[in-house]
């Protein structure tokens, strides 16, 4: 009996070791995958400072860059449009040192000085607020856009009227 006992007591021992190397296994391995980035990553939220939209999600991200941090220590804020952009830089005034957009091509941030947009297509991005309007590093980009998807060409400036007029 004595000696049924001592072994009942090394399996549970060896059952409570075998538990504890499975964790220690399954935490290596989470801790390891998700380090390396073989797990599923979500990109960090980017709040629309004016409308609280989640500007990580939209195709017309809008970056307003200041030339002195804000309150909260940013040196930026996101508008997940323009209209929202445009709020932004009126709150701001003089901290804003520049506005840039995603050129819908390719997603790479550009100046809203130089872009050329193409308002009323028949594309309505993802995660927009509207007039839809979707920016292009080139008037040759927009102008290929248009051809397939309709819409009307502007500038920086036919985009504040249009803003204007709503």
């Amino acid at each position: 009996m004595g000696e049924q006992n001592t072994e009942q007591r090394t399996q549970n021992i060896d059952n409570r070791c075998l538990v504890s190397v499975i964790c220690c296994l399954y935490i290596c391995l989470t801790v390891v995958f998700g380090i390396t980035g073989c797990a599923k990553r979500e990109l960090p939220a980017f709040i629309c400072d004016m409308c609280g939209m989640d500007v990580s999600k939209s195709e017309t991200k809008y970056k307003v860059k200041l030339s002195v941090p804000a309150t909260d220590g940013q040196p930026e804020k996101y508008a997940c449009s323009f209209s929202c952009a445009n709020m932004l830089k009126e709150n701001l005034k003089d901290k804003v040192s520049a506005i840039e957009t995603t050129d819908y091509n390719n997603a790479n941030f550009i100046d809203i000085n130089t872009a050329t947009f193409v308002a009323h297509s028949d594309v309505i991005p993802r995660g927009s607020m509207p007039p839809s309007l979707l920016a292009f590093s080139s008037r040759q980009d927009a102008e290929q856009f248009v051809k397939t998807h309709k819409g009307r060409i502007l500038g920086l400036e036919g985009v504040k009227k249009l803003i204007a007029e709503k």
